[in-house]
C-alpha cells in the first residue's frame, strides 16, 4: 500500500446521524484525493455508529475504523488516530462540520510550499442554531503567535499537522488539558516550526448547544488558562529584561521600564497581552486574578514578570 499523502483523524461520539454523513460526505469530496481516512467509534454502544461507519468502509477503501472498546473521550480517540497514521500530513476533521471541497488542496500546497510550516489552519464559517459572531482568524505566524497569549489562534478542525513533527518529538494531545488538548498541542509545537492560516475559508463550523465545548466550559477555561500562562511566560522571557532590584520606594511605572522599552503599545503581542489581562479580570474581584489568570502560579513568576502583569491588571 502506498503512504498517503494525508491522514485525516475523525473522531465520532454522539453525533446525530445526519451531522457525521455531511461531514463524512465533505472528506469524500475533496478535490484532492490522495489520503487515508482514519475515523474512531468512542461509542461503540451505539449500533448506528457501528452501521453508518461500516456502510461508508465498504464504500470507499480509504476508510479506516477504529473501535474504542468503551466512551474513551476525544483525546485517547484523537491520540489513537495519530498513532497509526501513516501520511505526511495530519488533517484534523470533526463529525458535525464540514470541510468545502478544495481545502486539503489548498493547505496541501501551502505546506508542501513551506516546510518550515508545522501547523496550517483556515478561514471558518460558522453555522448552526447558537452561531455567533464571525471573527478572523491572523494568516501570520507573528500575529498568531501574539493571538496566542490571548486564546487559540487556528481553528482545531481546520487544521493541517506535519505529521513528522508529531512522530519525531513523540508529541500526542495530552490528557492533562481536557477541552484545551488543542491550544496545548499549539503551544508544544510553537517550539518547533511556524503557523499560518490560509485567508480563505475552508471549513463550516457548526454551532450548537450539543457541543461538549460548552457542557464542560467552566473546565475547559481553567485548562485554557494553564496554557496561556506557558505562552505569556514565555514571550516575557524572550524580551530579556535583565533584572533589577525593587523596593517601596520604586514606583511601577519605573521598575517596569526594562520591559516597555521593549514593547512597542500597538505590537500584536503586547495588544493579546492586556486582552488577557482584561479578559481574566472583568467579571472577577481581585482574589481572582491570581486564582484565574495564573491559577497559584504567579508567586513562581520572577518579580519582573509579577510587576508586568499586576501594572497591567490596572491599566
Amino acid at each position: 500500500m502506498n503512504t498517503p499523502a494525508i491522514s485525516v483523524v475523525m473522531s465520532v461520539y454522539k453525533e446525530p446521524e445526519e451531522w457525521f454523513r455531511q461531514s463524512i460526505g465533505s472528506i469524500l469530496g475533496q478535490t484532492f484525493t490522495d489520503f487515508e481516512f482514519i475515523i474512531i467509534n468512542d461509542y461503540p454502544e451505539r449500533a448506528d455508529n457501528h452501521r453508518i461507519l461500516a456502510e461508508y468502509a465498504r464504500q470507499d477503501s480509504r476508510i479506516r475504523v477504529l473501535e474504542n472498546d468503551q466512551n474513551r473521550g476525544l483525546i485517547y480517540s484523537l491520540n489513537r488516530g495519530l498513532d497509526v497514521a501513516q501520511g505526511k500530513y495530519i488533517a484534523r476533521m470533526d463529525a458535525d462540520d464540514m470541510s468545502l471541497s478544495e481545502r486539503f488542496e489548498k493547505q496541501y500546497a501551502y505546506m508542501e510550499a513551506h516546510p518550515e510550516c508545522v501547523v496550517c489552519g483556515t478561514q471558518i464559517a460558522e453555522f448552526g442554531d447558537a452561531a455567533i459572531q464571525h471573527h478572523k482568524y491572523n494568516a501570520s505566524d507573528y500575529d498568531i503567535r501574539a493571538h496566542m497569549l490571548y486564546t487559540t489562534g487556528v481553528a482545531h478542525p481546520s487544521v493541517f499537522i506535519k505529521n513528522q513533527m508529531l512522530q519525531e518529538s513523540g508529541l500526542r494531545y495530552d490528557e492533562r488539558y481536557p477541552y484545551a488538548e488543542d491550544y496545548q498541542m499549539w503551544y508544544a509545537l510553537s517550539h518547533l516550526g511556524t503557523f499560518h492560516n490560509l485567508n480563505e475559508i475552508g471549513l463550516r463550523y457548526r454551532i450548537s448547544h450539543q457541543q461538549t465545548s460548552r457542557a464542560k466550559k467552566l473546565l475547559q477555561q481553567k485548562t485554557a488558562q494553564s496554557v496561556r500562562l506557558l505562552f505569556i511566560r514565555d514571550w516575557l522571557r524572550s524580551l530579556d529584561c535583565g533584572s533589577f532590584e525593587y523596593s517601596a520606594e520604586l514606583s511601577a511605572k519605573q521598575a517596569l521600564t526594562p520591559i516597555l522599552d521593549k514593547v512597542s503599545f500597538t505590537d500584536s503581542f503586547y495588544q493579546y497581552y492586556i486582552k488577557t489581562v482584561y479578559l481574566t479580570h472583568r467579571s472577577n474581584q481581585l482574589k481572582n486574578f491570581y486564582y484565574g489568570l495564573i491559577s497559584g502560579d504567579f508567586f513562581r513568576l520572577g518579580l519582573c514578570e509579577r510587576l508586568c502583569l499586576i501594572k497591567h491588571l490596572f491599566a
